[in-house]
């Protein structure tokens, strides 16, 4: 089973060549982690559920935010909410996941999309959510990446409420070699220094913002997180695998499924076994009589998604594990 990611692991380890990050033992461990390969499509166009399981679009449309050539960043309103918000439930310690993204460049009036791909990995701490992701440009074939951490900091906002706000940090060692880097680069006129480290911070937050939306919509979707490996893992050559580290990497890839695979004939009858499937998730007012004494009667609670059938089948010569659901979510 081919990764789908394999081109950008393959630029990913080029350029390491010459840009510091992860080193060749730590690409192979990050290799062995589950992957979501999510560039099937821009990011703009996943409709995510939210707690509210309300659909909406991770990225803004041309003329609503972007960043300008002398490098400020305008942040629409749906950005800023999505900004201020805390961080998400993730069903991983760490993963890896690649998306691609259209942004938006301004340069006197002018507004132009200029696409871009990610790949990275994610650590999901209790303090705080620490990020390795590599940008590629496919129009330009330039490559840059940003490592550190995302903070969650209270704030407080122009009504004088307390908000909490998630703040991309770039790691001291690594912003250095970045800063040494670009020192050397001929960047394009108008473009100050400052504020291109600025858009690469905000790359960072928008490529972690599109992971905690994915996170949610696992929480409160009507899609399930499934993990996929071969029954039979192939026997990959050292010599081969130490150019090409993809073919021998045993990460898991996790699909977002609305059920199972179903590997046996329905059953017919009243009796009949349902299909694998996930039980969706919703609030419901809690009425029934033998809960007049808990303290939520009579209130909406939230009942967490549930799964109906098997957690483990075969498939094609393939095994689909479910990703366990996540813990209770009471408003």
């Amino acid at each position: 089973m081919k990764r789908p990611d394999a081109d950008m692991i393959r630029k990913v380890k080029k350029a390491m060549g010459i840009r510091k990050g992860v080193d060749d033992k730590r690409l192979r461990e990050v290799l062995d982690m589950p992957y979501f390969y999510m560039s099937y499509k821009p990011m703009r166009e996943f409709d995510f559920a939210t707690p509210d399981d309300t659909p909406h679009d991770v990225v803004q449309e041309a003329g609503q935010g972007g960043l300008d050539y002398d490098g400020d960043w305008t942040l629409s309103d749906d950005q800023i909410a999505r900004e201020f918000a805390p961080r998400a439930e993730f069903v991983y310690d760490e993963f890896v996941l690649s998306a691609r993204n259209q942004i938006v460049l301004r340069q006197k009036g002018h507004i132009e999309q200029v696409p871009v791909n990610y790949w990275g990995y994610v650590g999901h701490r209790k303090e705080a959510d620490s990020v390795f992701v590599v940008l590629e440009y496919p129009d330009t074939g330039e490559m840059f990446s940003w490592e550190g951490m995302i903070l969650e900091k209270e704030t407080i906002d122009a009504q004088g409420v307390k908000v909490s706000r998630l703040e991309p940090v770039m790691a001291p060692h690594y912003e250095a070699e970045m800063r040494h880097m670009l020192q050397k680069m001929d960047l394009p006129k108008g473009v100050t220094f400052d504020g291109f480290m600025s858009g690469l911070n905000q790359q960072a937050l928008e490529y972690y913002l599109f992971i905690c939306q994915l996170m949610d919509h696992l929480k409160y979707g009507d899609k399930h997180a499934v993990e996929v490996v071969p029954e039979k893992p192939k026997r990959v050559s050292p010599a081969l695998s130490r150019d090409r580290p993809w073919i021998a990497a045993t990460g898991p890839r996790v699909l977002l499924l609305d059920r199972m695979p179903a590997t046996q004939s329905e059953g017919t009858g009243t009796h009949a076994s349902p299909k694998p499937h996930r039980r969706r998730g919703h609030w419901k007012t809690l009425s029934h009589p033998r809960f007049r004494h808990h303290p939520k009667y009579g209130k909406k609670i939230y009942v967490k998604p549930s799964f109906v059938g098997p957690r483990q089948v075969s498939y094609e010569g393939n095994i689909y594990r479910l990703v366990e659901p996540l813990d209770d979510a009471l408003a």
